[in-house]
């Protein structure tokens, strides 16, 4: 089997975090041996570049749907993505396989609500949509009224369990320091773009009410993003510059460095996160995950067995759940097992059997 892989996204030297799971999902397919070709963008900050680049992209994308000897046309992210596939489609027909990640079928701003229009397209011609969660699935069918017996559940290529997997206590110490944090505190983080809607104020904010459990618990940031200045400006304001330990944004590779020094890892989003990757990576490595009660982490985070979750936005009951985990180290090692258990689900291995049977034309 050979297949055309479309992405707007996909990662470079400059950029080595955009587009992660598009590269992870075409390294799986090498290993489940379904051949493939790739046109994909690599993030461009320059105005007329990126246009250039989306012209070069659906020119291509359009000219290798026609063209190439393909089984399948898999296509991610088809609100940006699937323009250049679907004017080749009404020429010459091929399998489709649409894959939906979350704003393409939640806009989150009006350019985003515009293109949605090729989302729906793209859906209505595809012979299997692939997403990444049940709660995904059901928004699909819901929405689009695709038949869900054409819907395939794949978690974004899953999780590495030989990358992301618990360190032993002295390797975490040895880290904790060289990143300048108390080896001996329990350290709560955030690991995510800063970008409003993935809930980098509800961190924030809850840190706020902690500052007075700094003896204790410290704080960490990884990531960087649009919201960058704002979150300066906040911390300045709350006066939390020194309390809360800043890291840019790490490639894939290093970020088990990041979640193992972690005793709780929150993931606040506000956005319809379609599954939260970055959570069950957290998880891999045993750290329990605090999150909003909304979207796909409204499934997998189950109350006093691998996390809690706490209300959309709510950060004073984060901020209440931090403080019973202080008070209770043994629930902490509790959650860290069933952490790492729910994690085990999503192991590569694993998820590479579903790829195969989706790659099944």
């Amino acid at each position: 089997m050979k297949v055309l892989v479309v992405a707007n996204m996909f990662p470079s030297k400059r950029f080595p975090t955009y587009g992660t799971f598009i590269r992870n999902f075409c390294n799986q397919l090498d290993e489940i041996g379904v051949h493939h070709d790739r046109v994909v963008m690599h993030k461009q900050t320059n105005t007329l570049k990126k246009v250039l680049s989306y012209v070069s992209f659906y020119v291509s994308s359009f000219g290798h749907t026609l063209f190439g000897n393909y089984d399948a046309i898999y296509v991610h992210y088809p609100s940006y993505s699937a323009l250049g596939v679907l004017f080749a489609n009404k020429i010459k027909k091929r399998p489709l396989y649409v894959n939906v990640h979350g704003s393409d079928v939640f806009p989150t701003n009006e350019k985003q609500k515009k293109l949605e229009i090729n989302t729906c397209r793209a859906i209505r011609k595809a012979d299997k949509v692939v997403v990444p969660s049940e709660y995904f699935k059901r928004v699909v069918i819901d929405k689009y009224k695709y038949p869900e017996e054409q819907i395939r559940v794949y978690p974004s290529g899953g999780v590495d369990l030989e990358v992301f997997y618990p360190f032993d206590t002295e390797k975490i110490k040895i880290l904790r320091k060289k990143m300048g944090l108390d080896p001996n505190k329990v350290t709560v983080g955030y690991i995510s773009r800063l970008y409003r809607l993935k809930g980098w104020d509800t961190f924030v904010n809850a840190v706020e009410k902690l500052s007075n459990y700094c003896d204790r618990a410290q704080f960490v940031m990884v990531g960087s993003g649009p919201d960058e200045d704002e979150l300066n400006s906040t911390l300045a304001e709350k006066h939390l510059e020194n309390v809360i330990h800043r890291f840019p944004a790490q490639p894939q590779e290093e970020l088990a460095n990041y979640y193992n020094v972690l005793d709780v890892f929150v993931f606040a989003a506000a956005a319809a996160e379609s599954l939260g990757l970055v959570a069950i990576e957290a998880m891999a490595c045993g750290v329990p995950v605090f999150a909003s009660d909304y979207a796909a982490p409204k499934y997998y985070v189950e109350d006093g067995k691998n996390g809690y979750k706490f209300p959309l936005r709510d950060d004073k009951t984060l901020a209440d759940r931090i403080v019973q985990i202080l008070n209770d180290q043994e629930e902490l090692k509790l959650l860290e097992s069933g952490a790492k258990k729910t994690a085990e689900e999503y192991g590569t291995e694993r998820i590479k059997s579903i790829l195969k049977e989706i790659m099944t034309v």
